[in-house]
């Protein structure tokens, strides 16, 4: 048998190079497709005329690796499978350069693999050339690729509107139904549907804030390269979308009291994979968050035993709650630096389970280092390990009788480390006092013993509600 693999770059950046979230998720759906129906159907073209045989060992999350039992089938597979990922987003596949020869066990061959697509992804491709040309429309959506279709849109207006598309963004809108159908078979909660945009889920919040949640698996690679067969690799690829889907969508059974009709009060937007782009409601958006977290890192004990390493599998989550009008591009960009401090503070804890998320007050957001807190646009809280989430959540609940004036005051007092503020702390801390004196020794306490936390609890303090009707 010949090992080959192909896998998709930068997947985050490939799903939001499309401008509306319905392509966004179609976009994961089509990447999906690719990755399972789309490789079968060219395995069994290759194959069909000498009848050889074949295996996937993984096909999904941007990834497929597959044995033929003849070269010449490995290596037009990957032919094709790189000219159809080409067509169908406009973009490039890495790819193992040769097909690999697998031995009676496989044992090395899926390191070898690994190593083969790790130098194909660093030597990077050639760069090429932007078409730039009067008459060729460029998409609309994506603003990247010449335009090829043309789209009328008569809903809202008197005049119809006229949109120019590339096929890869045409099919990402058209998928959209699809990709909707078949999540909605996964639901649970007796919820039968999801939000067909971000305005169902902005309904549940007055001021119309949404929450983006972004995971990552931490170490998964390190994991994956201590799976001593092949075998083993198929069945960790194929149990690890599994415990994934189950432990996102088992969320929505402490959530039924949410709504108040068949609607999930979740949109996934990006599946598959480690990698995962899910649209929460923004008063549950922590909330539902660490559930997640929570319940992949016990299920994926049962993963461990596919491989050799000592590390446990556990998650990294970033939230940004912001305004549904902001771009999920912007917001993408976000999640990126939100993310970071997750993962950072969950290698700090020896790899378990973290957190951070950002609030952004408005539509209007700026970077910097999350140590340098700006109130008008928000920041960055976090990371913090499963545990301090929890805690967090607890402390919120705790100090619920504190008024929009006392944690404004406070806030301001914790966001900076002058000497001068501390006489404004106590003033702040007596008038909490006179009106709830053990809700201010509750404050002392937490502000002389976990600063971060509490500070954590007044800049969320909107969004740090319980989605568990008895929490």
């Amino acid at each position: 048998m010949y090992l080959v693999a192909i896998r998709a770059l930068k997947i985050q950046d490939l799903i939001h190079s499309s401008s509306r979230l319905k392509e966004v998720a179609g976009g994961s759906y089509l990447l999906g497709r690719y990755c399972s129906r789309i490789s079968s159907r060219v395995a069994d073209h290759v194959t069909a005329h000498d009848k050889g045989k074949y295996i996937f060992y993984r096909s999904s999350g941007g990834e497929v690796v597959a044995a033929f039992e003849h070269e010449k089938h490995a290596r037009e597979f990957l032919r094709l499978m790189k000219e159809g990922y080409r067509r169908l987003f406009g973009r490039r596949v890495i790819s193992s350069t040769t097909p690999i020869e697998v031995g009676d066990n496989g044992s090395g061959s899926l390191n070898e693999l690994h190593r083969d697509l790790a130098i194909a992804r660093y030597s990077g491709f050639a760069p090429t050339a932007q078409v730039q040309n009067p008459y060729v429309a460029i998409c609309w959506s994506c603003g990247e690729r010449p335009a090829d279709r043309v789209l009328t849109d008569d809903s809202g207006s008197d005049e119809p509107t006229v949109h120019h598309f590339c096929l890869s963004c045409d099919l990402r809108s058209k998928s959209f139904e699809d990709y909707k159908s078949e999540v909605e078979q996964k639901l649970k909660g007796g919820f039968t549907t999801i939000p067909s945009g971000v305005d169902d889920l902005a309904r549940h919040d007055r001021s119309g804030y949404v929450a983006y949640m972004i995971s990552d698996g931490n170490s998964f690679g390190h994991f994956v390269r201590e799976i001593p067969d092949l075998d083993g690799y198929k069945g960790f690829s194929e149990d690890l979308q599994e415990t994934i889907d189950e432990c996102l969508f088992s969320v929505l059974d402490d959530a039924k009291f949410l709504s108040n009709n068949q609607m999930a009060p979740m949109l996934p937007l990006m599946t598959g994979g480690d990698d995962l782009l899910v649209l929460f409601p923004a008063r549950w958006g922590i909330s539902m968050t660490l559930d997640f977290v929570a319940r992949f890192e016990e299920a994926a004990k049962a993963l461990g035993k596919y491989s050799n390493s000592v590390e446990s599998l556990s998650m990294s989550a970033g939230v940004v709650i912001c305004k549904q009008t902001l771009s999920h591009k912007t917001v993408h960009e976000i999640g990126e630096d939100v993310i970071k401090s997750a993962k950072y503070t969950s290698k700090r804890s020896g790899l378990s389970s973290a957190l951070a998320f950002r609030v952004l007050a408005g539509s209007k957001y700026c970077d910097r280092d999350a140590s340098n807190t700006n109130l008008a646009t928000g920041c960055t809280c976090g990371g913090f390990r499963r545990s301090e989430i929890e805690e967090i959540l607890a402390m919120r609940r705790e100090l619920d009788d504190l008024s929009s004036s006392h944690r404004r005051r406070l806030k301001q007092c914790l966001s900076s480390h002058s000497p001068m503020l501390d006489s404004e702390r106590e003033r702040v801390l007596k008038l909490i006092s006179e009106r709830n004196e053990d809700t201010a020794l509750k404050v002392r306490e937490m502000m002389s013993h976990k600063p971060k936390s509490i500070f954590a609890v007044l800049e969320g303090w909107e969004y740090l509600e319980s989605h568990r009707r008895n929490s």
